[in-house]
């Protein structure tokens, strides 16, 4: 009797000490694995981020681009001076670019909604742009100073221009709700990281020991 009490404790010690190594493999193996993937998590958090943040400069850039589009041309109904014709060609020509780039940049974050406020936008510039400044800029350099200025009062009365920074401060609003969520996501993801990193530490460390006992009862 004695001697199968022999034999099972010494197989319970054997199957003690490998299952403890086996405890420790998968723990070593989940801190491995685990934390890779949380990286790579938080790595597309980060560019993401990134992106909108540079998306939100942009969406300011634009606001002040066209600010000075508007500002140029009366300077140039005002003066006929062609320095005030050089400034509205520069920004005129900037602020497409800038619709341009933040339309492609949207299309990279996946975000229809802000795609297609885009879209709206550009084509509210492109109008207010052309029907207005344009036609009064080349009224001015017709030497028709004063129906441009009849078309600048018009345009006024219109609200076009203000019709488009609302609708740049809804976007702005928009992005920066998106932003405040994948910073918030961000910081979630941080916190579980710290956490499972370190139960997986306690749980290898407890696995560890497992190990010790069991080879030190054979």
């Amino acid at each position: 009797m004695k001697q199968i009490w022999l034999f099972l404790r010494s197989i319970l010690q054997v199957d003690f000490a490998w299952g403890g190594m086996l405890f420790v493999a998968g723990s070593l193996t989940a801190l491995l694995v685990v934390p890779t993937w949380q990286n790579n998590t938080l790595a597309r958090l980060r560019e993401q981020n990134v992106n909108i943040s540079q998306f939100v400069e942009d969406i300011n850039d634009l606001e002040v681009t066209i600010q000075d589009m508007r500002l140029a041309s009366r300077g140039y109904i005002i003066t006929q001076n062609v320095l005030f014709h050089q400034q509205y060609t520069d920004a005129s020509a900037r602020q497409q670019k800038i619709v341009t780039k933040l339309i492609q940049d949207a299309t990279l974050l996946n975000d229809s909604l802000t795609v297609n406020e885009l879209v709206v936008l550009k084509q509210a510039i492109d109008d207010w742009r052309v029907q207005r400044l344009d036609h009064q800029v080349a009224l001015v350099e017709n030497n028709n100073v004063a129906a441009a200025e009849a078309d600048f009062v018009q345009g006024t009365k219109i609200r076009a221009f203000d019709a488009i920074r609302t609708r740049i401060d809804s976007l702005r609003i928009t992005v920066r709700a998106t932003q405040n969520v994948l910073q918030e996501e961000t910081q979630r993801v941080h916190a579980i990281n710290l956490s499972t990193n370190t139960v997986l530490a306690v749980v290898a460390l407890v696995a560890l020991t497992l190990v010790v006992i069991g080879v030190w009862r054979q």
